[in-house]
């Protein structure tokens, strides 16, 4: 067996060393032993033959064997008789069978070399491969399981008659406890639902034993004692007797969407809030239009038409009469002309139209200073000439609105208001000293106001931010960007100051 590790250059050394024993041993045994003694290392050569090329050699050095031994027998005892003759036959059997064996024992132990080889081989690639599947399922559970992260979403397996179960990651992540080897049982989940849902929940469990399916949508109490709204759904598996066995579901965090249907649930009751505000608004400013026309407007056309009827019934008798006449006429015409256009100005500045954002706003901050004894400073930078309509509109209504809160809620006695442009978009700001108040609670100051004021910038692509606190000044700040689809009006009588 130790032969067989040496390389095919040194077996013939070992085949011609043993020839050489057998025949420098040949003779001197022959002398002292006999014939059959002198004979009996030839089966060394054999054997080695044997063990080296396995049967096959074997078989070749046995038929090689016969002539070499015969001829040597007979080189040494010329005489042959039958005693001689049966234990020549029988040494050359023994001879023969222990060689074949030797050599069968060579191929039968080189198969298992080679069986183990190829074993070894075979068992490498197969760890090969498992190893590259391991990896690759590991890296697809990490995708999974990063998906389900982004998701917000878990996976769970009961089996329902030992209750053991196995949770993925993320159903640890959505109640708020750390990842373990065991799913929790049902009684401890049972802890973290939220306690008016409980009963629901177990209700809905027992009927999915029945129905073989369970869908719904219940609150989770997470260890750090925030509340968060899942969306669950199981399967329930049976066995052929149609008992439950296996149960695999789901769990969605379904949070962010509760808030966002809350949010629009207040953004629906705001609109239609507006909406009412809107409309109220619209039949307050009828009616004020209406009396306007009836007690102003209309008594002082009734009183001229009157003074023009007794003017054309009974003449001034001069010049000067007449002249006097004519003169309070016109008082009375030009009166009803400044009531018109100050009618016409509620509705819509022509100076918005004419001469820009900057003169208008700088006019409508004037006009509150004296008839409300504020001191309200107005400033302005790199206001553009060219600004669309619509954003001139809706700045300078958020700047009456802001103004009419200020006069009303604020009590302050000083503000200031600041119009800002860049090449992107154009700022108003108004501060004030006043008493401040919750902006959260837009019906402290300018309830609906604030809305509508939301409103129109968000139409726009703008922005409405509120800084205030009770008994501190108010902070309002409209951005609006300069890309409105609407064709910018140029003001080139915009002015500087």
């Amino acid at each position: 067996m130790a032969f067989s590790g040496r390389s095919t250059q040194f077996r013939w050394l070992f085949i011609l060393g043993s020839v050489g024993i057998v025949l420098f041993a040949f003779f001197p045994l022959h002398s002292s032993l006999g014939r059959a003694a002198a004979l009996a290392p030839l089966v060394i050569p054999m054997l080695v033959v044997a063990w080296f090329y396995g049967l096959r050699g074997a078989v070749i050095a046995s038929l090689v064997s016969l002539p070499v031994s015969f001829i040597m027998g007979n080189l040494a005892d010329q005489s042959w008789n039958l005693s001689i003759s049966f234990m020549w036959i029988l040494a050359t059997v023994f001879r023969v069978t222990l060689a074949c064996s030797v050599g069968r024992l060579r191929d039968v132990y080189q198969n298992l070399r080679n069986s183990e080889a190829a074993l070894e081989a075979a068992n490498a690639g197969l760890e090969t491969q498992v190893a590259t599947r391991i990896e690759a399922l590991s890296k697809q559970q990490e995708v999974i399981s990063e998906a389900q992260s982004l998701a917000k979403f878990g996976t769970i397996q009961r089996d329902l008659q030992t209750g053991e179960g196995w949770w993925s990651d993320e159903v640890y992540t959505i109640l708020g406890i750390a990842t373990q080897k065991r799913a929790l049982t049902l009684e401890a989940f049972l802890e973290y639902i939220h306690p008016h849902d409980v009963e629901q929940l177990k209700e809905s469990m027992t009927n999915s034993r029945k129905t073989g399916y369970r869908e719904g949508e219940y609150r989770i109490i997470r260890s750090n004692g925030e509340e968060v709204t899942v969306h669950s759904r199981a399967k329930v598996y049976f066995d052929q007797e149609e008992d439950p066995v296996r149960l695999i579901g789901t769990i969605l965090d379904i949070t962010e969407r509760k808030q966002a249907e809350v949010k629009v649930r207040e953004a629906q009751m705001e609109l239609r809030a507006l909406s009412r505000h809107l409309i109220q608004a619209q039949e307050t400013e009828r009616r004020r239009i209406a009396l306007d026309l009836h007690d102003r407007l209309g008594q002082e056309l009734a009183l001229l038409s009157i003074e023009i009827d007794q003017l054309q019934q009974k003449a001034p008798q001069s010049r000067a009469q007449l002249a006097e006449q004519m003169q309070k006429l016109a008082v009375q015409v030009r009166k009803l002309s400044s009531q018109v256009q100050t009618l016409s100005h509620r509705l819509h500045p022509s100076t918005l139209a004419h001469l820009g954002l900057v003169a208008a706003s700088k006019g409508l901050c004037h006009e509150v200073s004296e008839s409300s004894d504020i001191q309200i400073d107005f400033s302005h930078s790199d206001v553009s000439r060219s600004i669309p309509q619509d954003v001139s509109t809706c700045l300078f209504r958020v700047l009456q609105e802001s103004l009419t809160n200020v006069v009303k809620h604020s009590g302050a006695k000083t503000a200031q208001v600041e119009l800002a442009g860049s090449s992107s978009e154009i700022q108003l700001q108004i501060l004030d000293s006043g008493v401040g108040f919750d902006p959260k609670s837009t019906g402290s100051r300018g309830g609906l106001g604030l809305i509508s004021m939301r409103e129109r910038l968000i139409l726009l692509g703008g922005e409405l931010l509120i800084e205030s606190r009770p008994s501190g000044s108010t902070w309002i700040k409209a951005c609006l960007p300069l890309k409105s689809s609407a064709s910018p009006i140029e003001h080139p009588s915009e002015i500087a100051d």
